[in-house]
This record gives C-alpha cells, sequence and structure tokens, in this order.
C-alpha cells in the first residue's frame, strides 16, 4: 500500500532506466541549472551542430562583464539558428547563454529547456536577466559547412 511503482521484476516495472544504464562519469547529475539549461548535454551535441554550421562571433566586447543581456535573432519557424547561435555566443563569451520563444508542448518544450531555451514570457524572460540592460551591437553568421 502506498507504492506507486511496481518493482523490475513484476509485469510492467521495467523502466529504460531499468535497461539503459548511462556511467556516471558520462552525465555529471549537477548539470542542470536552476533555468534546466544542460550544459553537460549542450557539450554533448555541439559537436554535431558543427558539422551544419560554421558560426563566427564578432562584437563580445559589447557585452557587460557581469550583467545579462537581451540577444534578438531572427529566423524562420523551426529553425534551430537560435539554439545555436545562443551555443556559440555561450562558447566564445564563456558564461551560459539562453534563447527565448521555446514551446511549452512536450517533447519538444522539455527539451528545448535542456537546450538552454526560455518562455516567450517577460517576466521569465527578465528574471533569466537579472536586470535590463540597452542592446549592444552584435553580429554572429551562420553559415552551411561546405
Amino acid at each position: 500500500m502506498g507504492r506507486d511503482r511496481t518493482d523490475p521484476g513484476e509485469r510492467g516495472g521495467v523502466t529504460v532506466a531499468d535497461i539503459i544504464r548511462l556511467p556516471r562519469s558520462w552525465y555529471p547529475a549537477d548539470s542542470v541549472d536552476e533555468w534546466g539549461r544542460d550544459a553537460h548535454l549542450i557539450q554533448l551535441l555541439t559537436p554535431a551542430a558543427t558539422l551544419r554550421w560554421d558560426v563566427s562571433v564578432g562584437g563580445i566586447q559589447h557585452l557587460p562583464k557581469r550583467a545579462g543581456a537581451l540577444l534578438v535573432t531572427n529566423s524562420r519557424r523551426f529553425s534551430l539558428s537560435t539554439v545555436y547561435s545562443a551555443w556559440a555566443l555561450s562558447s566564445a563569451i564563456g558564461r551560459p547563454v539562453r534563447f527565448g520563444g521555446r514551446p511549452d508542448i512536450a517533447p519538444l518544450g522539455p527539451l528545448m529547456q535542456r537546450l538552454g531555451g526560455l518562455f516567450a514570457n517577460p517576466d521569465e524572460i527578465s528574471g533569466a536577466l537579472f536586470q535590463v540592460m540597452p542592446p549592444a551591437p552584435l553580429s554572429i553568421q551562420l553559415l552551411p559547412t561546405r
């Protein structure tokens, strides 16, 4: 009584975690921050993204050293350019970068949260920024890899 899960030996009690056990060293437990961004997952996926995009980041000297900044990108719906722009900028400045506009539907919403996405909600974005900063000139170019 009071149990909400079955044991692995019982019918229907086997989960994916029972079958696939990743070594602890592959996936550290503390890689997810308070906003849901998973630094380790991003580190694992970035090399695959570099096969698709060649990214150059310029103007990082205009970004505040400690405070947050709001970066706005123009992209088509379902385009991953905002995701990879955030990853490239994060790699260039050595700090976590998040992007706004993630959907609130499963499974895409939780995945985008792990990749650094925030809801397109002013309260959530301002909370992640801690303060609103004026925009700074910054350019990120995504070019297809040849």
